[in-house]
């Protein structure tokens, strides 16, 4: 499929973004901000940053047949995301030309966390909006995981199972976003070492597993922990490291291309989010990372991919969970990690975020 055939929409471009788009389906991509991690990045003529007026702008010249949006319960992109759609159908309307919009879809949260105390007219405004708005604006939808197709559900009427879930069909479907396995892993290293990559916050959960870690240390002498980040908490978390050189090694912002390599080198990867607001983890892309490398995953049930995790015998706390506890599953990981061979033997040969892509864009060629 050449370039012209399919625009992408990103709110906020990352590095993860520009490295994915080698291999997914060939597209212009339009972005109207970019995220701190893009700093050291080259970003390729494929990518370009516009506001909505050049975004629409460009959607209406356009000739390509395939437009992938934001997804819908993204609330604060929706009012964008909807003009943005309504363009492309008015502009195919006008030229009678096929135009579809497609959507990979990741949220994690149930809908009434999402639309929040708003008054119950205004409650049945938004959620009424969305439902027209899938209905008959959204030719595909992909789910990332099953808790983002559950959270979908009360907007999908007559595609859903009786579990609550929803039904595939030509319209809807699940890629759970598991990893492929990373090329050349060592799958007899000895490391006793736990990483966590990410944001350092409180919605990460960052001060628990501070405390956490002190628990570990105690019981656990040769353990180590790595942290790779930035963020809120940073100077709080430069000092703690500092305090036990030994036990602790933060190492600051680490490009993303060079993670792997890090992530390689430990028994663990531990990404303790919790729900802040509004706020959940929706996958968590180093949770898909430390699978690829074959690390076993101590993580709370707030991560899509948690009953998955749960399932292949990794180490998933409940969501509000208590500092001894995610000790206690650091100690379990840490001392009786899942065999490496073990956990890359889960995972499919494919990216399914790349299956889903292709579901997603195919389709509309075919």
């Amino acid at each position: 499929m050449s370039a012209a055939s399919s625009i992408r929409v990103l709110p906020e471009l990352r590095s993860i973004q520009v490295e994915r788009a080698e291999v997914l389906t060939p597209a212009l991509h339009l972005y109207f901000a970019e995220n701190y991690d893009l700093s050291r990045t080259s970003v390729p003529k494929s990518f370009r940053r516009v506001g909505l007026i050049g975004a629409v702008a460009v959607l209406a010249r356009s000739r390509a047949v395939t437009l992938e949006l934001p997804e819908p319960l993204w609330l604060r992109e929706f009012p964008r995301t909807a003009t943005m759609a309504l363009v492309w159908r008015l502009r195919g309307l006008l030229s009678a030309s096929r135009r579809e919009v497609v959507m990979y879809a990741i949220e994690n949260n149930d809908l009434e966390t999402l639309v929040g105390k708003r008054s119950r007219v205004a409650h049945v405004l938004v959620v009424t909006a969305l439902r027209i708005f899938i209905s008959h604006f959204v030719d595909r939808i992909a789910f990332g995981s099953p808790s983002a197709a559950s959270a979908y559900s009360a907007l999908i009427s007559g595609d859903v199972d009786g579990d609550g879930g929803v039904v595939e069909s030509t319209k809807y479907a699940q890629f759970t976003e598991l990893p492929a396995p990373r090329n050349s892993i060592d799958l007899d290293t000895s490391s006793t070492d736990a990483i966590f990559v990410g944001e350092l916050s409180v919605r990460k959960g960052m001060e628990h597993l501070m405390a956490a870690w002190e628990l570990v240390e105690r019981q656990s002498p040769g353990a180590r922990l790595r942290v790779v980040g930035t963020g809120p908490l940073t100077e709080k978390v430069v000092a703690w490291c500092s305090a036990s050189p030994q036990t602790r090694h933060y190492m600051g912002f680490v490009e993303h291309g060079a993670l792997d390599a890090h992530i390689e080198q430990c028994a663990v990867l531990v990404a303790p989010s919790r729900r802040a607001g509004r706020w959940r983890e929706q996958i968590g892309l180093p949770i898909v990372e430390g699978l690829a490398s074959g690390l076993t995953i101590v993580t709370s049930r707030d991560t899509g991919l948690a009953a998955w995790l749960e399932a292949q015998g990794h180490q998933v706390i409940r969501s509000d969970y208590q500092v001894v506890e995610l000790a206690g599953a650091l100690l379990e990981a840490l001392g009786s990690p899942i065999p490496k061979k073990t956990v890359i033997g889960s995972l499919p040969l494919e990216p399914q975020r790349i299956r889903a892509d292709r579901w997603l864009h195919e389709s509309g060629a075919s």
